[in-house]
């Protein structure tokens, strides 16, 4: 069957169509051609000369990350020059392989057949893109907010963000080239496209500093930035949403806010910094009070754990959390901004989209969208990352590291239980961010095998490979 929102009524049935699958809940993937069966489309797939022509690039960047996991793990000692070389050229990877996988099975540029292309997502009106002509400038997008706001209803993920969002994917078109061009010509798209792929591939560098610093190596960053770039949720969203850039800042504020937390030292750069990261996600994404709570409960944690005097608790505190609201302050009274009225006029309107009446829908945004989101790491890396958990809790470890990630899933499980359907249900299908932290804890328990080369290459492999068939044949535009 399937199955689409409506406003007033809920989820409504529409026809049952028994020769392809429903929406999957949840990232709304269908199949590409709802008149083509699984067969066919193989079939269809087997003479598409593209297929083979960026299949080949996905494989030639796999043998790639073949050749650097057998290096790395081969028991060579690593100076601080390689690691620079080891990660550019896996943040270049990283980009190709998100520009590759998404143009699968047709070349980015043909315009008779979008099915499958990098484009095919972008002609979908729930993209920030649509919202970049109302942004003249930052000052007038800032000052005229409230007014712009509600034409922002051309694109839903402009309209439930603050100011930030559309902010974002602006600069990102000045980055790119593409001010003032025509945001509906392929050309523009591919650019956009491309800047959107290749900061998203800032993630990187976030997860190796993430996986060195939680566990002390650097095998285990670099485990974890593999892991990451080839997890399917990364790939399907890195080369047309905003959740890619989001999870930037994100990541960042969880790789600072454990730094600021397990210093020794008093860490001002990173407390500096984390305070502007918070600053950010302030006007990009109304989650930002999830990860500025995350900080507060595991500093509390670790001032507890390693007796830390009031003062220590009070400076790691203050500055970060300071840092952000003096910003904040500045930004909302500088451009006379209501930031929760701009929350309100958000609210309402995303909870049109997503209007709730059952149990059963409450219980799938409860529970089938974690099941969707941890299997979206990679059926290895998630099974990893369960087993890590689950000898830790055995044996009663329950060192900072675990302490962390439970305070994270911890605040996570909030707005799921208690918060509005709209924010339930976005916490349940995007925040790929979440998947961070596992992502080292799974990179740990695959390097502590006996054989722990043929243990990450499974996991980068199979992960490469599951959605690189999922690319095929399913299609995650809305």
């Amino acid at each position: 069957m399937i199955y689409q929102l409506n406003p007033k009524r809920g989820m409504a049935v529409l026809e049952t169509a028994p020769t392809y699958i429903p929406n999957i809940f949840p990232f709304f993937a269908q199949t590409w051609d709802k008149h083509e069966s699984w067969s066919d489309a193989a079939a269809r797939l087997a003479v598409t000369p593209t297929v083979w022509g960026w299949g080949a690039v996905v494989v030639t960047l796999a043998a790639i990350l073949f050749l650097i996991i057998k290096y790395l793990l081969s028991g060579r000692s690593i100076s601080n020059k390689k690691v620079i070389i080891i990660l550019a050229g896996l943040y270049i990877i990283a980009g190709a392989l998100s520009f590759s996988i998404g143009s699968l099975p047709n070349g980015v540029w043909d315009k008779d057949d979008q099915k499958g292309s990098l484009l095919s997502c972008w002609h979908a009106h729930n993209t920030v893109l649509y919202a970049v002509p109302f942004v003249q400038s930052k000052g007038h997008f800032l000052r005229n907010f409230h007014e712009i706001q509600p034409q922002l209803r051309i694109t839903i993920h402009a309209l439930s963000h603050p100011p930030g969002g559309a902010l974002s994917m602006y600069y990102l078109g000045k980055a790119v080239g593409a001010q003032g061009m025509n945001i509906r010509l392929d050309s523009t798209r591919i650019r956009y496209a491309v800047g959107l792929i290749f900061f998203t591939a800032l993630n990187i560098f976030v997860l190796f500093f993430m996986g060195r610093s939680m566990f002390g190596s650097n095998k285990h960053g670099f485990v974890a930035a593999m892991l990451w770039m080839v997890m399917p949720s990364v790939l399907a969203y890195s080369t047309f949403a905003q959740d890619g850039l989001y999870s930037v800042f994100f990541n960042l504020a969880l790789l600072l806010s454990w730094q600021v937390c397990t210093a020794r030292k008093m860490p001002y750069v990173a407390m500096i910094t984390l305070g502007l990261v918070f600053f950010s996600l302030n006007f990009l994404n109304y989650s930002w009070c999830l990860i500025t709570l995350i900080f507060a409960l595991f500093l509390l944690y670790c001032a507890k754990n390693y007796r830390w005097t009031f003062r220590t608790l009070a400076i790691r505190g203050v500055i970060p959390l300071g840092i952000m609201t003096v910003l904040s302050g500045y930004v909302l009274i500088h451009y006379k901004l209501d930031y929760l009225e701009a929350y309100k006029v958000s609210s309402e309107y995303v909870g049109q989209w997503y209007c709730f009446t059952t149990l059963y829908q409450h219980l799938i945004a409860w529970v089938g969208g974690q099941v969707d989101l941890f299997l979206m790491m990679g059926a290895i890396t998630c099974s990893a990352f369960f087993a890590s958990v689950y000898a830790k809790v055995k044996e009663r470890k329950f060192t900072p590291q675990l302490m962390f990630l439970i305070i994270i899933l911890a605040v996570y499980l909030v707005p799921l239980l208690f918060g509005p359907t709209c924010i339930r249900l976005e916490t349940a299908r995007c925040w790929m961010w979440l998947l961070s932290v596992p992502v080292c804890f799974a990179a740990q328990f695959l390097l502590k095998q006996e054989r722990a080369s043929i243990f990450v290459i499974s996991a980068v492999m199979f992960s490469l490979f599951t959605y690189t068939v999922m690319r095929l044949f399913l299609n995650f535009a809305p």
